[in-house]
């Protein structure tokens, strides 16, 4: 029997393992690229956007019925955009919870436009916290840019310096911020008017007390019933 003869160079190659070059590393060779690993993040900003316009779509449509005095009707298609709107977004939820209360009022469901305003005040006092808490870190950042990017002091005379006005403008995100906070007055507004009106509806002490307390901080009456 003849010898064995010898396996040729470029056989033997194809059973040893590939090797990595110098700059790849370990994770390299490994883990898929970034878009295959996480896909799920690269549409998530529109994901929450057309559910936020989804949502919109339902609070408008249930406005429509509640014009149209069909309130039962309306309070499921505010409690269909409630469910539908991201959860985080307090503000929003809040308005559709004072409408619900509205509904209700006008069924004479006075225990549950109680609870519905009520939350509407709750979900209010969290989104106003989340804008002052913005305005800190905004006016923290502010203040920081201005210390670095603070030119040289210039000279200027006293009288120059009464004379001229004090010019401050206002950005885009300050002007957001104050639009917000108006809104939550005004919705903070007809929800204590729809709490406090559900409340000497149902009488009894503790409610009228109740109720008191709510008319000192609420809108005037021919804005009561509007649904926002």
């Amino acid at each position: 029997m003849s010898p064995q003869s010898p396996i040729p160079r470029e056989k033997e190659q194809l059973v040893v393992e590939p090797t990595k070059s110098d700059n790849q590393s370990d994770d390299d060779a490994e883990d898929p690229p970034l878009k295959a690993r996480r896909p799920q993040h690269t549409n998530r900003p529109s994901l929450l956007q057309s559910l936020l316009n989804e949502s919109n779509e339902k609070k408008s449509e249930a406005n429509a019925l509640f014009s149209s005095a069909k309130y039962e009707n309306a309070i499921n298609r505010y409690e269909e955009a409630a469910a539908i709107c991201p959860y985080y977004l307090d503000y929003e939820l809040a308005v559709l919870k004072s409408n619900i209360a509205a509904c209700h009022l006008k069924l004479e469901q006075y225990k549950e436009a109680i609870q519905s305003a009520t939350e509407s005040l709750d979900g209010l006092s969290r989104s106003e916290k989340a804008v002052l808490e913005s305005v800190e870190i905004s006016s923290d950042d502010a203040d920081k840019n201005t210390q670095e990017d603070e030119p040289e002091e210039e000279i200027v005379s006293a009288g120059a310096q009464k004379s001229a006005p004090a010019i401050v403008q206002e950005t885009g995100a300050q002007a957001a911020v104050r639009k917000r906070k108006d809104d939550i007055l005004r919705i903070r507004a007809k929800a204590l008017m729809r709490r406090a009106r559900a409340k000497s509806e149902l009488g009894g002490w503790s409610n009228l007390s109740g109720a008191e307390e709510g008319l000192q901080g609420s809108l005037r009456n021919d804005e009561f019933d509007e649904c926002r």
